[in-house]
């Protein structure tokens, strides 16, 4: 009797110590993984969506004409995250790099028609989708974490939009942004774009066209909208009118919702 007594005790005791040091076992701990991002726009995503699993330095920046131009070089075995090709090329990485991955291979658009991508939220998720499975590549144990970060993004997108719907209710603008505009013209309907047709005839020379829509928007009293992407004849002509707004290409380390949700308080807050 006493022997069962403790045999059931010793197993007891056996059982308790296996719960007890299993609970003490931690997951197996991953390095974070090292990112050169080519604009601050690719730099915040990375960011958001890798969150303390990764480590991004920036290497590329906007000038006031929205021109990619190099702020850092690509240290030994950063992982480097850049629009396409050409953007690589701007920032002087080899194309063959091994640490090398483009969203895509060669968007073959003027930079504003390109950049246009990071700011409209229906070909935004693609550039992010793109960031996400460039992570998850490098860091294939923490996938499902980088999916649950990919979707909350777009829910973040969502939200804002509508945030922006309410606030920019009964704006009008003219939007002459190379870029940017795809983001309001999510949330208003109030922004009047000039059409394919139009715009080019500005490019080729028709300032009197350009001059007679600038004074009509000024009449009506409608904001005049530009940004860093802005064709160079477009902005000189818009210079001479009061109530015009030029958008800023995000900065380094800004938060992609905070800088989104600022783009409609600026616009709200000049329009009225």
């Amino acid at each position: 009797m006493k022997i069962k007594m403790r045999s059931g005790f010793f197993a007891l005791i056996l059982a308790l110590v296996i719960i007890l040091s299993g609970r003490g076992v931690s997951p197996p701990a991953y390095a974070a993984v090292n990112y050169a991002a080519s604009s601050p726009w690719i730099a915040s995503i990375a960011n958001f969506i890798g969150g303390t699993n990764v480590k991004v330095r920036c290497i590329g920046n906007w000038d006031s004409y929205g021109r990619v131009y190099s702020i850092s070089r690509p240290r030994a075995g950063e992982i480097i995250i850049a629009l396409d090709s050409q953007e690589a090329s701007a920032l002087r990485i080899n194309k063959n790099s091994g640490n090398l991955r483009l969203l895509y291979e060669n968007l073959a658009l003027p930079s504003g028609e390109k950049y246009m991508a990071f700011f409209d939220p229906a070909m935004l998720p693609f550039i992010v989708q793109g960031v996400m499975k460039t992570l998850a590549e490098a860091d294939n144990q923490r996938y499902a974490f980088y999916q649950r970060r990919l979707a909350e993004f777009q829910s973040r997108i969502d939200s804002t939009v509508e945030i922006g719907r309410h606030m920019l209710e009964g704006v009008k603008l003219l939007d002459l942004t190379g870029a940017q505009g795809a983001w309001l013209r999510s949330a208003m309907p109030g922004a009047v774009r000039p059409p394919a047709e139009v715009w080019k005839s500005w490019l080729d020379g028709d300032t009197a066209s350009l001059n007679e829509a600038l004074a009509e928007a000024d009449r009506r009293g409608w904001l005049i909208l530009l940004d860093s992407w802005t064709p160079g004849v477009i902005r000189t002509a818009s210079a001479a009118y009061k109530k015009q707004l030029t958008l800023a290409p995000p900065q380094l380390n800004q938060d992609t919702f905070t800088f989104l949700h600022d783009i409609f308080i600026t616009v709200g807050q000049k329009s009225r």
